[in-house]
């Protein structure tokens, strides 16, 4: 099925096995505004409004390809940064993009996604998941509108994209109790307003086995994030031949971390999770602010390894008025956390076991790493 050049005004379509979409260049799907153009995805009872324009469900064999465009709702709808007076940012209708649950063999290749106003494109337990030189433009001035979400799938990979957006550019969870496992994440260039690669806060499952390779992440306050909060295991996860230019956010000045690891409870009665066995090599970093590899007291962060890292720390960092990215609203600050992330360096560790760092340099000046925190 191929569409030509033209404008589709569409509310939500529902994809069915073995459909090859081609969006031709100057084809242009247009989201409606309309939340009744979203009859499978109705307001729920209590709550906020989400719908998406593609979806599948219990599908197989679906491609989605061409030089064509989606264009979400986002632009026009409120001032930029209005959507902070909201609570927790959340409006009362928002549309994603696409949406494919429990589906197998998925290439999504070449589009063009702009303008989204909430999760852009998501895959939640699927298992053969390919994104090929999709290009996503959303507002950076944006919560909730993540690029890139892959959700408790099975072999994904993500080749040669390229995100602008608000929230996090890719991001990797497990939801609903299911593990992700097999996920690559290779060649994409990522702009954020939060974190540009990442996995986690939400975990309900295990991830394991991903292997981030040849990205680029620029203008962003934290790099490369795993965020672990309830109580699940990050574990064997790659990353190598990157490069991470941090800036801050308009809204979090205080951030500027390239490679950030956390341990913690979401509240108080959260379960501990845990991160090991992590090899970091040959990354490049220019920032403002240090790497932070961090756990709670008790919380498993072990057998990491950083080698051959090259980190431009620029001078006159603001570290006074730095506070560690918390990943969550549910859980009260701790000053003592804050604290940590205040001491100027290149590099901090607090509870890290079986930590190796080896080739760590700043072309312009000594390197300092602390540990013991």
């Amino acid at each position: 099925m191929a569409l030509t050049p033209g404008d589709y005004p569409v509310g939500d379509l529902h994809l069915q096995s073995h459909l090859d979409l081609v969006l031709e260049e100057g084809a242009i799907l247009i989201a409606s505004r309309d939340p009744a153009d979203y009859p499978d995805f109705p307001k729920p009872p209590e709550g906020h409004h989400r719908a998406r324009s593609l979806w599948a469900r219990d599908a197989e064999n679906i491609t989605i390809r061409g030089k064509g465009e989606f264009r979400g709702i986002g632009p026009d709808r409120y001032d930029l940064w209005g959507i902070f007076t909201e609570v927790k940012g959340m409006l009362p209708f928002r549309v994603g993009a696409m949406k494919f649950d429990h589906c197998r063999n998925i290439l999504v290749q070449g589009v063009k996604v702009t303008q989204t106003d909430f999760w852009t494109l998501v895959f939640d337990d699927c298992d053969g998941v390919h994104l090929d030189g999709v290009e996503i433009a959303n507002q950076r001035e944006r919560f909730h509108n993540d690029g890139i979400d892959i959700c408790s799938c099975r072999n994904a990979v993500v080749s040669r994209c390229r995100v602008f957006t608000g929230d996090d550019a890719i991001c990797v969870k497990s939801m609903g109790g299911i593990d992700c496992v097999g996920v690559d994440i290779w060649f994409n260039d990522v702009v954020s307003m939060t974190c540009g690669l990442k996995i986690g806060t939400e975990l309900d499952g295990h991830v394991r086995d991903s292997h981030w390779g040849w990205n680029r992440v620029t203008h962003t306050p934290v790099g490369f994030g795993i965020y672990v909060k309830d109580g699940f295991t990050v574990e064997q996860v790659r990353v190598e031949h990157c490069t991470v230019e941090t800036e801050a956010a308009p809204y979090r000045p205080q951030a500027g971390f390239p490679l950030m690891l956390d341990v913690e409870r979401r509240t108080p009665d959260s379960p501990l999770g845990a991160i090991r066995d992590l090899t970091f090599r040959n990354l490049q970093f220019i920032s403002d602010g240090s790497v932070l590899i961090r756990a709670d007291e008790g919380a498993p962060l072990c057998n990491v390894t950083l080698t051959g890292i090259t980190h431009e720390l620029r001078p006159g960092g603001n570290f006074e008025n730095r506070k560690k990215p918390g990943g969550t609203h549910e859980r009260d600050r701790d000053p003592a956390l804050d604290a940590v992330v205040k001491i100027p360096g290149h590099a901090m560790f607090q509870r890290v076991q079986d930590l190796k760092v080896t080739d760590y340099k700043d072309p312009s000046q000594s390197v300092v790493i602390r540990t013991g925190l």
